[in-house]
Order: C-alpha cells, then sequence, then structure tokens
C-alpha cells in the first residue's frame, strides 16, 4: 500500500488541471493507463484541464477496449466508490 500511495502522490505531483478532483481523476487515470497516455490526451483535448466527462474520453491512440476501460476508471473511483469509504474521511469530488 505503501508503494501504491507514493506512486500515485508521484503521478498527481506530475499533472496539472483546473482543481484538485480533476487532477486526482487524471491521476488515477495515468495509474490506470499511463501517464504518457493523459499527457496525450490533454494534448488533443480543447479542455485539458478538466478530465471527468472531457479529456479522459478522448482516445489518444490506444486500442478502444483500452480506451473505455480508462475513460470510466477515474469516475468509478471517485464517484460510485468512494462512497463506501467515507468512513475515511471526505469523499474528493462530489459527483
Amino acid at each position: 500500500l505503501r508503494a501504491l500511495v507514493t506512486y500515485d502522490r508521484w503521478l498527481f505531483d506530475r499533472i496539472k488541471a483546473e482543481d484538485a478532483c480533476e487532477r486526482l481523476a487524471f491521476a488515477l487515470s495515468a495509474y490506470n493507463g499511463g501517464l504518457g497516455w493523459v499527457f496525450k490526451r490533454q494534448a488533443q483535448s480543447p479542455t485539458p484541464g478538466r478530465c471527468l466527462a472531457a479529456t479522459c474520453l478522448v482516445n489518444p491512440g490506444v486500442h478502444p477496449a483500452s480506451q473505455r476501460e480508462n475513460e470510466r476508471y477515474p469516475e468509478l473511483i471517485l464517484h460510485r466508490w468512494s462512497a463506501l469509504y467515507e468512513a475515511w474521511g471526505p469523499r474528493s469530488c462530489s459527483p
């Protein structure tokens, strides 16, 4: 777990976004699919600071099945599953 959190923080520190929620969404996308693909998505997006319902939907050239999985991953973690962890603290992003 320590290595996972350290890696997630490393990703988070390298990503620029509109706010902390979008930055965390990009970090989760990078964890799931790779930081290089996040940067490629941001370069191709008209809204590079927004991941959720925006830049994370851009396919920068990955296989369609990989794209479908990766574009849903941040939303699943931040909106669907985060309610299970509320006992540990507040949600990172409001749905």
